[in-house]
């Protein structure tokens, strides 16, 4: 299964219309397999064995399948476990699943052979599933005309229904496989629209909501995480964690990581976010607080820990350094700021001087600097010094009795890092490490960066202002120096109009960027008149800057949501946000990725800002 940093089954994913009236469901949700099994168990569509094995390897017979196409449908409720009438010949009223293939024949998910046998103990082949599944999102077959399978194959690879499964004819779809396959069901939209899951009454099936009303906690782990979860009789070997939204190992927790966990079932969700920063007051009052005021951002308390901590019988008083543990719904518990003795490495975004009032109520100038730090948060901390001149710099960011101590980073001169490959887990000659974290610095800004956005690209030394590296030598941090160019803005130039000459020049732009249309006046005459480009902006948002873009060599022979392919064999990373136009009578109008994947390749161009190597993209796509 793929991982992402998504929720356990985000079931918001966007619909866009095809071709001929199909809706395209967008890429199933990815998710752990240990999760997906839970699922599928709390919406009693599939069980383990007696022995709590899954079987996911094991082929899936016809039987089987009825019971769980019927758990995916409006009769799911409707269905006795057993049954007075026989409903084919070989499937008598004493068979186990004689109630569910009579359900699944009569509402036409499935269907008998000509001789009048179902054939229940008969394995199942992909096409045979993926069928059953069109049928259950209304597909009927006036709506697969064409010749079988290869109609309602290709439909359900239009509908991404088959994206994490073996799709060739014939093939003997296994229990894992039909797993995925309903999974992905559920988030799919139906011929005559909406999602399947909302057709069968869920809001969501998101298994933090499923069990809301078991979790229990917060539970501030301690310094051994696994004696923690051993005490909460969690067992580490089994457990189904969620860390900060993802599929995680319990050996990713941490001290000091918050944990919520349903008694009688091995599901945890744990949080990492820490907030250090200047204790400057509680909200509304010290007496009773139910926020506080930390680092100029206002936060609120989640436990009566928490809120006792920061009160006036507390531990901390107003003007102290303090670290705020995030839970689900705001502050679970409060340590002394540094005191889960962590380095952070970040990049400067701002620094002021402002008055701050103590617990005695003296108030004093303090200065502080935001740092977005490579745990993802952007924290105000305070500093020794004024930082205004250094935004933009890597810094590394530690603790000394719990002050903040902020220290330039020195840029790195290593050489060329290299090539980024992301499958031999290495940059260049350096082993990467799994957990490594990468900041890019943009216009003094910056951003964190996923590893797999630099797959395959080769990095120079000039792109590269830290590379750190762990106990083990592996390469755990990078901050990069604009390297993607993901922060800045792509679209269409429409119009070029000049007047005047010399000094007295006035230039009119008219250009498009993700569907917004805006009008600039300008001094500058960049040289292009038209056409897919790249648009900077100055600090005022003043259009600063246009820079034509590169038209994708030879005719577009292949693409999808990660690649582009031309015929001349060149291969471009298709950006997230490509901006996509359908040329109309002169006109461009916005459209979408998940149309441009249905039109015609030969209709197709593309334009790019950098060959993959040097982290380009594609990055506007014209559907003509």
């Amino acid at each position: 299964m793929k991982k992402s940093r998504g929720k356990i089954l985000a079931l918001c994913l966007a619909a866009a219309v095809l071709a001929g009236g199909v809706t395209a469901a967008a890429a199933p949700p990815d998710q752990s397999e240990s999760d997906i099994r839970q699922i599928m168990s709390l919406l009693n569509v599939m069980h383990g064995y007696p022995n709590g094995d899954f079987g996911l390897g094991d082929s899936l017979t016809r039987a089987q399948f009825s019971k769980m196409c019927i758990a995916l449908s409006p009769m799911r409720d409707q269905v006795a476990s057993s049954s007075l009438t026989s409903p084919f010949k070989d499937v008598p009223h004493t068979h186990w699943a004689a109630s569910y293939v009579r359900a699944a024949s009569l509402a036409g998910y499935m269907r008998g052979y000509p001789n009048g046998t179902f054939g229940p103990d008969r394995t199942l082949t992909v096409e045979e599933a993926v069928t059953v599944a069109l049928r259950l999102l209304g597909y009927t077959s006036s709506d697969l005309t064409g010749p079988y399978p290869q109609t309602q194959l290709g439909l359900a690879a239009r509908l991404e229904l088959t994206a994490e499964i073996d799709a060739t004819r014939g093939h003997v779809i296994t229990r894992g496989e039909a797993m995925t396959l309903l999974y992905t069901l559920l988030d799919t939209a139906q011929k005559q629209g909406g999602k399947l899951i909302t057709t069968l009454g869920y809001q969501s099936v998101v298994l933090d909501e499923m069990l809301s009303d078991k979790f229990e906690g917060p539970v501030t782990l301690g310094v051994s995480p696994d004696a923690s979860l051993r005490a909460l009789g969690l067992d580490p070997a089994a457990l189904s964690l969620q860390k900060d939204g993802a599929s995680a190992a319990p050996s990713a927790l941490r001290p000091y990581d918050i944990l919520y966990h349903v008694p009688g079932y091995q599901v945890a969700r744990a949080y990492s976010t820490r907030v250090t920063g200047l204790y400057e007051k509680a909200l509304p009052n010290r007496d009773a607080p139910a926020q506080v005021v930390v680092g100029g951002a206002t936060y609120a308390l989640e436990t009566d820990g928490a809120k006792a901590l920061l009160s006036v019988t507390g531990s901390f008083r107003p003007g102290e350094t303090v670290t705020l543990l995030m839970g689900r719904d705001g502050v679970a518990d409060v340590i002394p700021g540094g005191a889960d003795d962590q380095r952070y490495i970040g990049i400067i975004t701002a620094a002021e001087t402002r008055s701050v009032t103590d617990a005695a109520g003296v108030v004093s100038q303090r200065r502080f600097a935001t740092v977005l730090l490579d745990t993802g948060e952007a924290q105000e901390l305070l500093a020794e010094r004024d930082w205004s001149d250094s935004i933009g710099l890597a810094v590394q960011v530690h603790y000394e009795d719990g002050t903040p101590k902020i220290q330039t980073l020195l840029r790195y001169n290593g050489g060329a890092p290299g090539l980024f490959d992301l499958a031999a887990g290495r940059l260049g000659t350096r082993t990467l490490s799994p957990d490594i974290i990468i900041l890019e610095r943009a216009d003094k800004t910056g951003r964190i960066v996923l590893p797999q956005r630099l797959d395959g690209v080769r990095l120079a030394s000039q792109q590269v202002s830290y590379l750190g590296v762990d106990a083990q030598g592996r390469v755990d941090r990078l901050v990069l120096d604009t390297a993607t160019g993901d922060h800045l803005s792509y679209g269409l130039l429409i119009s070029k109009e000049e007047s005047g000459a010399g000094l007295n020049i006035s230039v009119t732009y008219q250009y498009d960027i993700a569907g917004r249309r805006a009008t600039a006046v300008l001094k500058t005459s960049f040289p292009i008149n038209s056409g897919p480009c790249l648009f900077r902006f100055a600090g005022d948002a003043m259009l600063d800057d246009i820079q034509k873009l590169s038209a994708a060599e030879g005719s577009v022979a292949n693409l999808s949501r990660q690649y582009l392919d031309t015929a001349a064999g060149a291969r471009h990373r298709v950006a997230d946000d490509v901006a996509v136009y359908v040329q109309d009578s002169g006109k461009y109008l916005l459209s979408s990725l998940t149309q441009a994947l249905s039109h015609p390749v030969s209709q197709i161009e593309a334009y790019y800002d950098k060959p993959l190597t040097e982290a380009g993209c594609v990055r506007v796509i014209l559907l003509r």
